[in-house]
């Protein structure tokens, strides 16, 4: 159940950050719609053994394919379906954590002791993680756009 209200989560949060960029308010229910059906996507997927990179790659394809088809039909812009539907899947608290961590590392452990470069090691570790997958979502986003044979952009 805790499963659930997580998917579904992910409207307000995508709705609220097309609103930073000016979405009209007719597409911010389907890019609500796009986002909760992404993160149903990644997280069933998560169960199913893949792992989080190829998980987010696999709901960001579904989204990127969503929005390149419909974005020309509805006079919209297709990024404005492509982008702010994934942002539910980036890995801030993992991005967060391992920034600070990295500082925290040399401020408590002064010096080039082995339990240093552990700490640092596993921070940046982290850090890595989470940028790929932010780079498996914005690739993921994209490449309907560059694999579909006839989508296209509402500027198109």
């Amino acid at each position: 159940m805790s499963s659930l209200w997580h998917v579904v989560w992910a409207a307000p949060g995508a709705a609220g950050f097309a609103m930073l960029f000016n979405v009209r308010k007719s597409a911010l229910p389907l890019v609500a719609l796009i986002a909760v059906l992404a993160l149903f996507i990644a997280t069933y997927s998560r169960e199913l053994g893949l792992t989080v990179i190829a998980s987010d790659f696999l709901a960001a394809f579904v989204v990127g394919a969503i929005a390149y088809t419909i974005g020309p039909r509805l006079g919209e812009a297709s990024p404005v379906y492509a982008f702010a539907p994934v942002i539910p899947l980036v890995p801030g608290s993992k991005l967060a954590n391992a920034f600070i961590d990295s500082f925290n590392t040399w401020l408590t452990h002064p010096g080039d002791s082995v339990e240093t470069v552990r700490a640092f090691t596993e921070a940046a570790t982290t850090g890595l993680s989470a940028a790929a997958t932010v780079a498996a979502l914005c690739l993921g986003a994209i490449s309907p756009m560059l694999l579909l044979p006839r989508a296209r952009t509402a500027e198109d």
